[in-house]
């Protein structure tokens, strides 16, 4: 019998209840697998999870990783960074010795060469390239390294060569200078035997003998040659002397053999009585005399001796051969130059240091080193000047007066001075803060006076420039009336002109009533006139002074560029000479911005490049867009030495009494191309300029001129 409906539906109940079931009926087991997932759900969850926990220990390991790396790059350039500066301080002021410090960095340098070693030879030839006055001290080191590790020492001269090669190439002589300097100071270090370093000397005059070369390239390889007997000549003089004889020989030869039409003209006196040497014939002189004492010298430091137990038993290096770039047409050589004497022993103090001979190798030695800080710190005049009094060697050596040579050598270095004239000047005044150096400095400044009569006339004005400058720093005090035979001698005579120029060149840095103020009563006639304005359009008499007050007006009024082109149509349309027209529109143009400097340059800019030219050529029969004014300015001034001239003249005229602004005009107009230096030059040295062929300022624009033409055609 089947059971009833309700029994049933109660078993079902039980059943449901036995299994967990929920109020609704839904069983423990349904609830769990939707709540959780089936077996095979909790399997792929296990599975994604793990995967989740790889890839997040895999960031994790690259994370920690590369922050190692971070690290450990960090710590590195740190370690390098510290060693830069060990090895660049070498041989700086210490309270331990030199010896001491030396051992001391050799050591530490040792440790770090098996990680560290191409960082290190990185610094050191860097360090030789940069401060050539601490040549041996490095020398000294390398050695050290070199007895301490053989490999260190071959592999820094692999990386000499290398290096030497490439500043050949580059062109950088001075730099490939001190490394051939270094080289020879090896030899002394038991770095490079003798025997490879004679060789590579005579792969060095084996470049000289190259007759199809330019005679400058050769001339290098020889000063090379000449610059390493100091440092070495006594250690190849006495195991290799006949090979040295040889070598000298050639050197005697090719230097006999040499052109030397080139030594007038870079002289800065033209007669003296310090004979101006050729650099090369006076170092040959040197290293002669050099020659006959044996090889004895004494300002070279050699910090080797004092580590001749190390040195003695290191193992030395066999130079590579040396193959010199080959030369190419772009190779630019280091010029040739006279060696400039000023000083001699009797213009010295009795009581204090001789000054070397102009042929001792001593004198070559200390000016070397004097020019290398010059070289150095031409960036600043006060770390320059401090150097410079702090020279290790000042107490062997009249050292005001040597320096003061080597800075005047520099600053009448011909045809240019290594670097702007400015900085000399304002070094020279940074040594003046030093008790002795203004005595000294003065007596410089009266035996240029004596001996300016021959002078080299770019010297001259050279000359003209530092001291002036010079004297606007010192309150203008001088003794003047000690110059006063000046002012009776002919207008052309050196003396005569110098004084005249310095007078002129004095009042650019002060103003006229000053210089009346400072100067004797007998210099009256060299004080120039008051620099003012020379216009007379504002007289009602004068035939263009309608022009004029026309034009000034429509200038005041900042008159559109239509409305200016009918005034002067209206104007000039009956005017047969356009020229002149041309004239009288500068002429009220520079007197409208006759303030200052920048309002002519700002009125040259703004109204010159298209008004000046509508008045002397046919474009007045027609208006220009704005942007066509500067072209066709440059087109047809440019190509209109007339008008060119005429604006020359127009210039002149106005400010003949300011020659300072007539020079920054003209220097402002070439900037602009609207005048062409062929056209300076010609009314520089028209008739109408001849009163003013003896000023100097007019060779100045000359000078300007020429630049400018190098400059468009890419010389410069």
């Amino acid at each position: 019998m089947s059971d009833s409906e309700d029994e049933r539906r109660e078993r079902a109940a039980r059943i449901d209840n036995d299994n967990g079931g929920g109020a609704n009926g839904e069983s423990r087991v349904w609830r769990d697998q939707r709540r959780y997932g089936s077996q095979d759900d909790d399997d792929d969850g296990d599975e994604e999870e793990r995967g989740r926990r790889r890839r997040a220990d895999s960031d994790s390991d690259e994370m920690l990783h590369k922050r190692k790396r971070q690290d450990s790059d960090a710590q590195k350039d740190e370690i390098v960074e510290k060693l830069t500066e060990l090895i660049a301080q070498i041989g700086e002021k210490s309270s331990t010795s030199l010896e001491s410090n030396l051992e001391s960095l050799s050591q530490v340098l040792e440790t770090d060469l098996d990680t560290y070693k191409e960082h290190i030879i990185e610094i050191l030839v860097a360090c030789i390239c940069e401060m050539p006055d601490k040549l041996t001290v490095y020398s000294t080191l390398v050695g050290l390294l070199n007895a301490k590790k053989y490999n260190f020492g071959g592999e820094i001269l692999e990386k000499l060569l290398s290096k030497l090669n490439e500043l050949m190439k580059d062109n950088d002589f001075d730099h490939a200078l001190y490394i051939v300097i270094f080289l020879s100071d090896l030899v002394n270090c038991r770095v490079i035997t003798l025997e490879s370093f004679v060789d590579f000397l005579k792969d060095l005059i084996d470049c000289t003998s190259s007759t199809d070369m330019p005679q400058v390239r050769r001339d290098w390889f020889a000063y090379a040659f000449l610059h390493c007997l100091p440092w070495v000549g006594h250690e190849i003089a006495e195991k290799k002397g006949e090979d040295l004889n040889v070598m000298l020989a050639a050197i005697e030869e090719y230097l006999q053999s040499r052109n030397r039409d080139h030594v007038k003209i870079l002289q800065v006196w033209t007669k003296s009585i310090h004979e101006q040497e050729e650099y090369l014939d006076c170092l040959w002189a040197q290293i002669s005399k050099l020659r006959s004492d044996g090889w004895k010298e004494k300002f070279i430091s050699r910090h080797y001796v004092a580590f001749d137990g190390t040195l003695a038993d290191a193992l030395q290096h066999g130079l590579p051969s040396f193959e010199a770039p080959p030369h190419d047409s772009k190779s630019m050589y280091p010029l040739p130059s006279v060696v400039f004497r000023f000083f001699d022993y009797a213009d010295c103090p009795e009581d204090g240091p001789i000054l070397p001979g102009a042929h001792s190798i001593e004198r070559f030695l200390v000016e070397e080193e004097l020019r290398w800080i010059l070289d150095q710190e031409k960036r600043s005049r006060k770390k320059c000047a401090a150097r410079l009094l702090d020279y290790e060697k000042r107490t062997l050596v009249p050292i005001n007066y040597v320096i003061l040579e080597v800075i005047f050598s520099q600053l009448f270095h011909l045809p240019d001075a290594p670097v702007r004239p400015i900085f000399y000047g304002s070094l020279l005044i940074e040594l003046c803060k030093t008790k002795s150096m203004p005595q000294v400095i003065a007596q410089a400044a009266e035996l240029f006076y004596q001996r300016i009569d021959t002078m080299q006339v770019a010297c001259i004005d050279r000359l003209i420039d530092w001291f002036s400058y010079h004297m606007s720093n010192f309150e203008y005090r001088w003794s003047w009336s000690d110059w006063s035979d000046c002012v009776e001698l002919d207008r052309l005579a050196p003396r005569h002109m110098f004084v005249r120029e310095v007078v002129d060149r004095c009042m650019r840095f002060s103003y006229h009533q000053k210089l009346t103020e400072i100067l004797p009563p007998e210099f009256g006639k060299m004080i120039p006139e008051k620099p003012v304005i020379c216009y007379d359009l504002n007289d009602e008499e004068h035939p263009d002074h309608d022009l004029a007050m026309a034009l000034e007006k429509a200038f005041r009024e900042k008159c559109s560029a239509e409305d200016m082109i009918d005034l002067l149509k209206n104007k000039t349309a009956e005017w047969s000479d356009s020229s002149a027209g041309l004239s009288v529109f500068l002429k009220v143009l520079l007197y409208l911005a006759r303030k200052t400097f920048s309002h002519n340059f700002a009125a040259l800019t703004r109204h010159v490049i298209f008004y000046a030219l509508l008045i002397s050529v046919d474009i007045l029969r027609r208006s220009l867009p704005k942007d066509e004014y500067y072209s066709t300015l440059k087109e047809l001034i440019g190509n209109k030495e007339d008008a060119q001239l005429t604006v020359l003249r127009t210039i002149y005229e106005t400010w003949k009494l300011h020659r300072q602004m007539v020079t920054v005009l003209i220097t402002k107009l070439l900037k602009m191309s609207l005048l062409d230096a062929s056209a300076v030059v010609a009314w520089i040295f028209s008739d109408e300029m001849k009163p003013e062929f003896e000023r100097f300022v007019r060779f100045s624009s000359i000078a300007c001129s020429s630049k400018s033409s190098c400059k468009l055609v890419n010389f410069s």
